[in-house]
């Protein structure tokens, strides 16, 4: 599953107990919490899954995206630890990008640079950590960005 966390919503670190309270657990790569789904899962018990998490979060402005895979896992081999960060603006509500030209300070000073493709901003770690360590950091990210209603996704390799 894929999530995005709105900056005026819930922090990361509040979302993780909640997921793996239904058997999620968090990862690293593309995919943010995988579940292992017996071999007979029906779609059924996929669709009712999704309309769990939706439950939970109504009101939390989390956007999530449930993919089904076989055996898949994007864990990079890659040595160097980085947190790939992308900013989603919304239409309805929110700043627009050229609004947040203070906030993009903040994110440099968090130790986030700007770069050019898929994601907006990279991370670089100087050695590898925990999953508290990444929480941490994207804690302080939906803390600099509090207030902008903007989505944001991380995903960490």
């Amino acid at each position: 599953m894929t999530m995005y966390f709105n900056s005026d919503g819930k922090k990361p670190s509040e979302v993780v107990n909640k997921l793996e309270d239904l058997g999620f657990e968090l990862n690293r790569g593309d995919y943010d919490f995988m579940y292992d789904w017996d071999d007979d899962t029906s779609l059924d018990h996929i669709v009712s899954i999704g309309d769990k998490i939706k439950e939970l979060f109504k009101g939390d402005k989390i956007l999530f995206q449930i993919k089904t895979t076989e055996g898949e896992n994007d864990e990079s081999e890659d040595e160097e630890m980085r947190t790939y960060m992308k900013l989603v603006f919304s239409a309805e509500e929110g700043k627009s990008p050229t609004d947040i030209d203070d906030v993009i300070t903040d994110l440099v000073d968090i130790g986030f640079d700007p770069i050019k493709g898929s994601y907006d901003y990279v991370y670089r770690w100087t050695s590898p950590v925990g999953v508290e360590a990444i929480l941490e950091v994207a804690d302080r990210l939906h803390e600099a960005l509090r207030g902008c209603g903007v989505y944001f996704k991380l995903k960490t390799v």
